[in-house]
């Protein structure tokens, strides 16, 4: 005697639609992941100076309810520019001048930027030079220099240059080559494993 098998066919359509969403939700999840990640590794990576750049990287994601991806890099945020250096470091290139005849390279301590404040401008110190602690600034071939407002003694404030070759840092190529070759994969495998093995209310 055969035993007849019967199935609801709305419960099994409730089970497959809950795993559906199990595997939505995780994706997601992971997305946010592989972009809190290349950040974190991109932040290690990058040069400091003032620390703007560093300041800017950061990641934004689409998602569409049922896929998505995540962009990574230096992120315009409310009220601040994008850094105009922020490819060139990580890619390298050649920097020449866009509206003055010479690049002025800040290199006295005075000028040049630190963790707390952003390089000097030249004209700003030309303009102004006794906010620097110079009471006169004049120029030669490759330098602008400073004489000291105490005394008679001449410092190099900026290096004077027809252009500068930058060499890329990678630190934005690095991480992204990273989750490219396996990284990527590897966070949205554990995480939909991680789904997937929760088990529906009331089962045993």
């Amino acid at each position: 005697m055969a035993s007849e098998i019967k199935f609801n066919r709305a419960v099994v359509l409730r089970a497959m639609e809950r795993r559906k969403m199990r595997v939505f939700t995780a994706t997601r999840k992971s997305l946010n992941e592989i972009g809190r990640t290349t950040v974190n590794m991109a932040k290690a990576l990058v040069p400091v100076s003032s620390g703007t750049l560093r300041a800017s990287i950061g990641y934004r994601l689409t998602w569409n309810g049922y896929s998505g991806h995540v962009d990574v890099g230096a992120i315009r945020r409310e009220g601040k520019e994008v850094p105009p250096h922020a490819k060139i470091q990580d890619v390298g290139g050649v920097v020449r001048p866009k509206l003055a005849r010479m690049l002025a390279i800040p290199i006295h301590e005075k000028v040049k930027a630190n963790g707390r404040k952003k390089a000097a401008r030249a004209r700003d110190v030309i303009e102004d030079p006794e906010k620097y602690g110079f009471r006169r600034i004049f120029f030669t071939p490759k330098a602008i220099m400073g004489i000291r407002n105490d005394s008679m003694v001449f410092d190099i404030l900026y290096a004077r240059r027809s252009s500068v070759t930058i060499k890329g840092t990678g630190y934005l190529q690095r991480p992204m080559r990273q989750m490219a070759n396996g990284g990527a994969s590897e966070i949205l495998h554990r995480n939909i494993e991680k789904a997937m093995s929760i088990k529906a209310p009331g089962s045993k």
